[in-house]
């Protein structure tokens, strides 16, 4: 399985001494020092604000959270990864893909779980978790999807360009006309969620679901 050609853009937010670290697999590290800011001003999530780069998939044990910068349709999940969020990670994926690109994706998954994609409805935790919001920001007409397993959100389908919309130098895209407290709030409420597995948890379980991640 090509792995490696899967993944354009990784940030995951590792859990270290010093709190939480952005984290990039082979490519340029974004910054983050004016969200990591605001993420320790308004949450008790305190993270650093330096980024981290690391050379491959297999270095995924003990990071809750990968993300998939990609246009054009995945091949299926390698097992690598399958394994990893068997165990409690959650996967996000930006871009334009259709349904029958998400369900190839995923096809290996059905093979052991019983999960399915579904859109995002208007009270579900990421509009809930931390800020309430009216529902998922207007991208382009994308429609915000899920993979939902056992009543947690193990994959999320994002527009292109959420995580570059709250860097320090965000690229253009469809979230560069939202209102930027808008995007500070969704991308809080989705750490929130990851972070807890999901928003009626506290943090204070953050220790066992790194250990059953590993």
């Amino acid at each position: 399985m090509r792995s490696a050609a899967l993944v354009i853009a990784l940030l995951i937010l590792e859990g270290t001494a010093h709190g939480w670290q952005f984290v990039v697999l082979k490519g340029s590290a974004p910054t983050y020092k004016r969200f990591v800011s605001t993420l320790g001003s308004y949450t008790s999530i305190e993270a650093d604000e330096n980024t981290k780069v690391i050379k491959d998939l297999r270095e995924l044990s003990g990071y809750p959270w990968l993300f998939i910068n990609r246009q054009s349709p995945l091949t299926p999940l390698p097992s690598q990864l399958l394994r990893w969020l068997w165990n409690g990670g959650t996967l996000m994926i930006e871009g334009d893909l259709t349904t029958d690109d998400l369900r190839h994706l995923t096809q290996n998954l059905t093979t052991r779980q019983t999960g399915k994609w579904q859109v995002i409805s208007p009270d579900h935790e990421l509009g809930r978790s931390f800020y309430l919001l009216p529902g998922m920001p207007e991208c382009q007409g994308h429609i915000w999807r899920e993979y939902r397993y056992e009543n947690r959100m193990m994959i999320l389908h994002a527009p292109q360009g959420l995580m570059s919309s709250v860097a320090d130098s965000p690229t253009q895209s469809c979230f560069s006309s939202i209102p930027h407290e808008q995007k500070k709030r969704l991308m809080i409420n989705l750490i929130m969620v990851i972070l807890t597995t999901d928003y009626k948890k506290d943090q204070i379980h953050l220790p066992e679901i790194l250990k059953r991640i590993r």
